[in-house]
């Protein structure tokens, strides 16, 4: 098995590999791990989800991390993941996502 996070939550607990992940986010106390299939999420905050040691995952404001290589596609308004799904965001945090998405792949 690879590497991941255990994700306890009332209803359930999960190992979600990092792999699997496609994207993060915060709202109020809780963090939610989106991967192509299904939805986890547990209290607690971005940083003790661990995957900003990871390059692949960028925190692109203070409620939303993305794999990038998960991202498929930045327009002027969301961000479309290789599954489909979009997320959308102010432009500010979408030019620098962006950068970091071109920058990212151009090193691979």
């Amino acid at each position: 098995m690879g590497s991941g996070i255990l994700i306890r939550s009332r209803s359930r607990s999960a190992y979600v590999l990092w792999d699997d992940i496609y994207y993060i986010m915060k709202d109020l106390r809780r963090v939610f791990i989106f991967t192509k299939d299904d939805e986890y999420w547990e209290y607690g905050s971005m940083e003790q989800i661990g995957v900003l040691d990871d390059e692949r995952f960028y925190q692109c404001h203070k409620s939303l991390i993305v794999n990038l290589d998960k991202l498929l596609c930045v327009t002027k308004d969301h961000i479309v993941m290789i599954d489909g799904n979009t997320v959308h965001m102010c432009r500010k945090y979408l030019q620098k996502t962006k950068k970091k998405w071109i920058d990212y792949h151009s090193k691979r």
